[in-house]
Formats: structure tokens, C-alpha cells, sequence
């Protein structure tokens, strides 16, 4: 890790809090150089950070309306299921996730590390075993585990002085998170056996990630340029939240004095994506019930083509997107404003009651809607509330989770990204004395992997792809010494230490995608409307559906 920093340059991100810059009223900033007052500001900013404004509608789960009465009635009963969760601790599972604790992280209050705990003999594990059952069926924790430290960082622009431009990391006692990651790892099992949670929101669940999400967005994309439907895909600005916990910040080289956060899920702990992700649910259900509104992708599978309308065996798939969530990025599909809008009232109505807090001036929109494009920005009911959201130009691409999106799949900005990533990566790398094992790794583990991300839902034009290795392979030869003229063949050839192409990067990944989506019951419907629509398009004679089904058999 250290070779990787010093190589890419990579600094720690941190922060002095010795000064800050207020803005009481945007004409007259203020700076702030006394330390008491910086400490007052600075507990008042990170306790209240996640604090809603907006008064709490309902208290109980009985003073809620009849259509949210529905969503939160208990459905999951099943004795065997969550049986998972209270079972006593074995200790097999103390040692094993005590084992596969990592190194070299940060403590909390006490300075206790993880390599602490990875020292302890097995009767020493005995007592952490009974003092973790103890826990277990008491439902008490010691009263040191609810302190922690706040520690500030930036965010990627710089802070200039001002908090709402960092955003804070917890650092709670490391015995504490080793028993949250045994109770995080029991209910995460339950949350994928029993299917609790809705399937558009499955951030943190053991077989997810971004991916289906991503994929599921360029389909909508896809599907509706294909059949010259309008799309409005809006990106929503969620803010982090925190748990009650007494917390001290660090400014400088001291603590200030502690104080509880009031409000949220507390960031740092790893029990907190599926907490969020629990809290969160209800808004899905919600959402996913309605009757109106989304985006439809839908596909026939003509059995007789030629009298398809009297064909009683036409096989017909359809999947409705409404809204998709990773964690706190929210982002809604719609093919009409109207629609888009109601389902914002249902959000509305639902951040409000759940107390969290959201920035609604922070949204844009994707839309291959010229009017909306032309104009620049769209007025959008939000609630009771007008906003006016930005919409995404033309040829620009609107970013979520990491992937680029244009509405008119025009991706020459993202080709431009792309080459500009590899020429700063490798300019960074060619300064530096490294060796050939060196630039080999750089280059296969971290360069190569960011583009494959960046483009896991397109294809690279071979003139791009070749651009790219261009980029690689000079700087591969410029530090291991190697002419100008030197084999291609044998940069890229699997039989030494190589440079792996990204053109064939690029096959292997996409066909890993293609065969991990078809398999995947967020994402199969997709690729089965598509191969089906590419069958209609193409005339197949066959099915391109049954690709998956040889997959199956061998």
C-alpha cells in the first residue's frame, strides 16, 4: 500500500481545524480563529450535521396514514429464519472473524488495535465468547463501547476552512466492532435467505454491488433511444447520517469535549450500510406498489411470425424501473415528468416522517427530452416545494456510482476521460524509479481495473482501446528499458510477466458481466428483454435466450 501511494501520490487526507470560515450571511464571511469558539462551532456542525429541519409528522407507528400502516406491518415471522440471528455465539465464528480482521487500522478511544485481539490464546477467546453471549442475551453493551472519535476529513475538493466541505469518520472501539461484524454477517444472511428487503435496494447484501444497478440504468437508456421513447432518470442529493453516540472530535493535536450526534447511522461502523439500507426500505416498498409511472422495458417472443397477432403461445417480458438505491444514492426512472413527480410526493411524505434530511436543490436530471435539454433546467414538484433541477446537456454525461451516463449513448466525453486518466496515472508513474514488476502491477491492478469500472456498461471503440495501450505500453518500455520498436506481442503475451491488453479486457469482462447478470434475478429480466429485442430486431431463428439456458447445461 505504501509503494502504491508513494507511486500514484497518494497523500492522507487530513485536516487542522485552527481556523474556520463561517458565513452567517453569504455577503459577510467570518473567520474564526479563537479556540473556543472554533470547538463550539465545530461540535454544533458534526452533531447536528444530519439534522432534519422539518417537523416530525408521525410519533408512532399507529399515527401513521393507512397507506404507510401497510408498508411497515411485520411480514417475516419465520422462527427458523431468525433463529439466525440469535443463536449463540460458536466459538468458530469468534476466531474466524477475528482472523479475518484487517491490519493496520485506526483504534478507537482506548488505542486497542485489531492485532490486539489476533494475539489472544484460546482460553482468552473463551472469555471474549462468554462476554459477547452475555451481550447477546442481555441486549446490554458496556458504556465504553457508545464513545467513539470523530475524526474530520475533506472531501475531494479542497475544505477551505469551511465543515460543510469535510465530512466525518468514526473511530469506535475495535472489541465493539468485531462483535457488530459476527451480528452483521448473521443478519446479512438472513436478509439474502428470507428476501426481505425490496430488490432494487440491495446495497451491502452478501451478491450485490453497483453493478446491477449500473446495468439496469444503460438498459432503460437503451431500450428507450431504441424505441424513441422519452426518459427522465434524476439523481438525488441524500445527506450522510449519524447515530446518538458520544463522540470527541480531533482538532489538531486534542480532543474537544464529547458530545452525542443526534441523529442517523453512524459512518464507520460495518453494520451501518445494512442499517441504512433497512431504514431506507420502506421508501422502495413504497414506491415499487404504485400502479403509474417508470420506465417500461418490455420485449415479445414471437412464436410464429406470421400470424403473431392469433399466436397464443407469444411469450411477453416486461420489467417496470422506478427507483434504484445504493445506499445513499438515490435515483429515480421515469417516462413522464407527471409520474416523476408523484413519486416524489411519496418520498417527500416519507423523508419527512423518517427525519431525513435531504438536499432537493442538488438533483439532475438525464433526459433525452429536447425541450427539457434546451431550456437547461426543469421546474420539478418536489413535495409541496417548487425546484428548479438542472438537466444534463447533450453530449455531457451524468455520473452515478461511478459510471458516465448520456442520454443519447453519445460517449466521446467519457472516450476523452479515459485518456485523460491513463495520461495522468502514467505520468505520475514515469517519474518515479520503479521496477518493471512495479509498473506491471500499477498498471494490471490499479489503471486497468478503474477503466474496466468506468466503462463496465459500454463497449470501447478499438480505436480507443488501442490509444490506450498505446499510453501503457510506452511507459512499460520507457522504465524497463526497452526500444521504441520492440514486439507488441510480447508485452501482452500470457507466458511472462505482461501488461494485460485492455481491448482483451475488455472481452473478458464483458462476457464475465453478460454471464454474472444473466444469473442474477435483479438483472436476468434485463438481459433476456434485450437478447429478445435483439431477436426481433435481427430476425434471429432462434431465441438468443437459449445462450443462457446452454450456459445451464454446461
Amino acid at each position: 500500500m505504501r509503494m502504491l501511494n508513494s507511486i500514484l501520490e497518494r497523500k492522507p487526507q487530513k485536516i487542522t481545524i485552527d481556523r474556520l470560515l463561517i458565513t452567517p450571511d453569504e455577503e459577510n464571511p467570518q473567520l474564526i480563529t479563537n479556540q473556543e469558539d472554533i470547538e463550539r462551532i465545530t461540535i454544533d456542525h458534526y452533531q447536528n450535521v444530519a439534522s432534519s429541519n422539518n417537523p416530525a409528522l408521525f410519533t408512532s407507528y399507529d399515527n401513521l396514514t393507512p397507506f404507510w400502516q401497510h408498508i411497515y406491518k411485520e411480514k417475516y415471522k419465520s422462527p427458523e429464519h431468525q433463529s439466525i440471528l440469535t443463536t449463540t455465539i460458536t466459538l468458530d465464528e469468534l476466531t474466524t472473524t477475528i482472523q479475518s480482521l484487517p491490519n493496520n487500522k485506526a483504534p478507537g478511544p482506548t488505542g486497542i488495535t485489531y492485532e490486539f485481539w489476533k494475539h489472544f490464546s484460546k482460553p482468552q477467546y473463551k472469555l471474549l465468547l462468554t462476554f459477547f453471549n452475555n451481550i447477546l442475551n442481555t441486549g446490554f453493551i458496556p458504556s465504553a463501547w457508545k464513545e467513539a472519535l470523530l475524526y474530520p476529513i475533506p472531501k475531494p475538493e479542497f475544505w477551505n476552512y469551511q465543515l460543510d466541505k469535510t465530512r466525518p469518520i468514526i473511530l469506535l472501539e475495535t472489541l465493539r466492532k468485531i462483535f457488530v461484524k459476527i451480528i452483521t454477517d448473521r443478519l446479512n444472511k438472513f436478509l439474502s435467505s428470507t428476501n426481505a428487503l425490496q430488490p432494487n435496494n440491495q446495497a451491502g447484501i452478501a451478491g450485490s454491488s453497483t453493478a446491477e444497478i449500473i446495468l439496469t440504468i444503460q438498459t432503460c437508456i437503451d431500450i428507450q433511444i431504441t424505441q424513441n421513447q422519452k426518459f427522465y432518470i434524476m439523481v438525488q442529493d441524500l445527506s450522510k447520517a449519524y447515530d446518538r453516540h458520544k463522540n470527541s472530535v480531533i482538532i489538531g493535536n486534542h480532543l474537544t469535549n464529547s458530545f452525542d450526534l443526534l441523529n442517523g447511522v453512524i459512518q464507520g461502523e460495518v453494520i451501518s450500510p445494512i442499517l441504512w439500507v433497512l431504514y431506507y426500505d420502506p421508501l422502495f416498498e413504497a414506491i415499487n406498489q404504485t400502479t403509474y409511472g417508470g420506465i417500461n422495458l418490455q420485449a415479445i417472443h414471437l412464436m410464429n411470425i406470421y400470424d403473431h397477432q392469433n399466436d397464443t403461445s407469444t411469450h411477453f417480458l416486461q420489467k417496470n424501473c422506478k427507483l434504484l438505491g445504493y445506499l445513499d444514492d438515490t435515483t429515480w426512472l421515469n417516462s413522464s415528468i407527471s409520474h416523476l413527480e408523484e413519486h416524489l410526493n411519496i418520498a417527500d411524505e416519507f423523508y419527512n416522517f423518517s427525519n431525513i434530511k435531504i438536499n432537493k436543490t442538488k438533483c439532475h436530471l438525464l433526459t433525452n427530452d429536447q425541450d427539457c435539454i434546451n431550456k437547461g433546467s426543469v421546474e420539478i414538484n418536489f413535495g409541496p416545494i417548487h425546484i428548479n433541477v438542472n438537466v444534463i446537456g447533450k453530449t455531457d454525461n451524468l455520473r452515478i456510482l461511478g459510471a458516465y451516463f448520456n442520454a443519447f449513448n453519445n460517449h466521446n466525453k467519457l472516450y476523452k476521460k479515459l485518456l485523460t486518466t491513463t495520461n495522468h496515472l502514467i505520468h505520475m508513474i514515469k517519474k518515479k524509479k520503479i521496477t518493471e514488476d512495479m509498473i506491471i502491477y500499477v498498471i494490471n491492478k490499479v489503471i486497468l481495473p478503474r477503466l474496466e469500472y468506468m466503462t463496465q456498461h459500454i463497449v470501447v471503440p478499438s480505436h480507443i482501446n488501442n490509444r490506450i495501450n498505446i499510453i501503457l505500453r510506452s511507459a512499460f518500455k520507457t522504465i524497463s528499458g526497452l526500444p521504441k520498436n520492440f514486439y507488441t506481442a510480447a508485452i501482452h503475451t500470457p507466458i511472462t510477466p505482461n501488461i494485460i491488453d485492455f481491448h482483451d479486457l475488455q472481452i473478458r469482462a464483458k462476457m464475465a458481466n453478460f454471464y454474472t447478470a444473466s444469473f442474477n434475478p435483479i438483472t436476468s429480466d434485463c438481459i433476456k428483454i434485450l437478447l429478445l429485442l435483439s431477436q426481433n430486431k435481427f430476425w434471429y431463428p432462434r431465441s438468443p435466450i437459449n445462450i443462457i439456458q446452454t450456459f445451464r447445461n454446461h
